[in-house]
């Protein structure tokens, strides 16, 4: 009896841990991944007009598409990606002329 209790906590601790640990691992990976883009969209801006001589950024889900919007005080950039969840994400950075 004992024995069959103990093989039941210890399943259940496994069953209940495994997915927690792979949300850490996506939401791990997520955070990466925003960082980085943050990072070439940062970059880009600070060349813009020639951003194009960045090579271009992949994610684990695709490509990430950058779009500018100047205005008369600043320069508006963001960055569009698909993330490792497949939930599109939007990331913007100002920066000013």
């Amino acid at each position: 009896m004992e024995v069959l209790v103990s093989m039941t906590i210890f399943l259940s601790s496994i069953l209940t841990l495994i997915p927690v640990l792979h949300q850490i691992q996506l939401e791990n990976r997520k955070l990466e991944e925003r960082t980085i883009v943050a990072q070439y969209l940062y970059q880009s801006l600070q060349l813009y007009p020639n951003f194009h001589l960045l090579d271009n950024l992949e994610t684990s889900k695709g490509e990430v598409i950058l779009s500018f919007h100047p205005n008369p005080k600043y320069i508006e950039g963001c960055a569009e990606w698909t993330n490792v969840k497949n939930i599109q994400e939007q990331f913007c950075l100002y920066f000013t002329n």
